[in-house]
C-alpha cells in the first residue's frame, strides 16, 4: 500500500479519535435504572441516547363504582431505544372496567433533548400507540395526549381499543411536555368489559450527520484528493497521451 494513502488513513483514524473524546455519557440510563414507573417518579430524570425524560410528578389513578386501582409500582417500564423512536412502553398492568365501572390513570412527563443529540431542536414528532379491549356495549378504553412542542400549544393526539395508533409531526423542538390520560368506563350492560394492557409513548428525532461525522468525511476526501494530485504532477507516465496510429496492414 502506498505511503502516502497510509498516511490519509491515519489522519481520518486519529480525527475519529478525537471526535469520541470530547462527547458526554449519560448519567441516569433509563433502561438500568428503571423497572416500574415508581422508579421513574423516584429518579426524578433519566436518558435514553440523546433523549432525557423527566418531570414524572403526576401518577394519578382514579376507579370508581368498584374498579380495582392501579398503582405507579404495577406499571412495569420497557425503554424503547431507536432509531427511529426513543420512550416507553408502559405495560404489566391491566387498566380494567367492569359493568358500571371507569378506571383512569393521569401521567405527565418532559422530554428534552441532551448533549448527545446532533442538533439543539432534535425533536420533531410524538407517537402513541395502546393495546386494549372492550366487549358487550357502552363500554370504551382510550387514550388521549395533550403534546406541547417547545411549551407551545397543545397538539392533541387520540387512540382507542381496535383503532390504529396515533402520530403528530411538527417543526424541530428542544424539548416536549406531555399530559396524558389513559381511561376505561362501561355501562350498566351485563356484558360490558374494558381493558387497556400496554400503552407506548415514542418521540421521533431529526435525523441529520453529526458534526465530527461530516468533519471526518470532509478530511478523508480532502486526503485522497490530495494524495491523487501528488501521484499525476510526480510521475509524467500518468499524463494523458494520444495514443500512437497503428500503421496499415499491407
Amino acid at each position: 500500500m502506498s505511503k502516502y494513502l497510509i498516511a490519509a488513513l491515519m489522519v481520518v483514524l486519529v480525527a475519529a479519535g478525537y471526535s469520541q473524546k470530547g462527547e458526554a455519557s449519560p448519567t441516569h440510563i433509563c433502561s438500568a435504572n428503571v423497572i416500574t414507573y415508581h422508579d421513574l417518579i423516584d429518579l426524578g430524570f433519566c436518558d435514553i441516547g440523546d433523549k432525557t425524560f423527566s418531570n414524572f410528578n403526576s401518577f394519578f389513578n382514579t376507579a370508581a363504582g368498584g374498579a380495582t386501582p392501579v398503582g405507579p409500582s404495577d406499571v412495569v417500564v420497557t425503554s424503547l431505544s431507536g432509531p427511529p423512536f426513543w420512550g416507553f412502553q408502559f405495560g404489566g398492568f391491566a387498566l380494567d372496567a367492569h359493568p358500571n365501572q371507569q378506571n383512569i390513570i393521569d401521567i405527565a412527563y418532559t422530554v428534552t433533548c441532551n448533549a448527545l443529540a446532533a442538533v439543539f431542536n432534535c425533536i420533531d414528532s410524538y407517537e402513541l400507540a395502546m393495546t386494549g379491549t372492550t366487549a358487550g356495549t357502552g363500554g370504551s378504553a382510550g387514550v388521549e395526549v395533550l403534546v406541547h412542542p417547545g411549551g407551545g400549544g397543545g397538539i392533541l393526539l387520540v387512540t382507542f381499543a381496535g383503532g390504529p395508533s396515533a402520530a403528530a409531526s411538527f417543526a424541530g423542538v428542544h424539548s416536549v411536555d406531555v399530559i396524558e390520560n389513559w381511561s376505561v368506563h362501561c355501562s350498566a350492560d351485563p356484558n360490558c368489559f374494558s381493558r387497556i394492557s400496554a400503552v407506548s409513548n415514542t418521540v421521533d428525532q431529526v435525523q441529520v450527520p453529526e458534526p465530527a461525522t461530516l468533519a471526518l468525511f470532509g478530511a478523508g476526501l480532502f486526503s485522497l484528493a490530495a494524495l491523487g494530485r501528488r501521484k499525476t504532477s510526480g510521475n509524467p507516465h500518468l499524463l494523458l497521451r494520444r495514443p500512437a496510429k497503428s500503421s496499415p496492414r499491407p
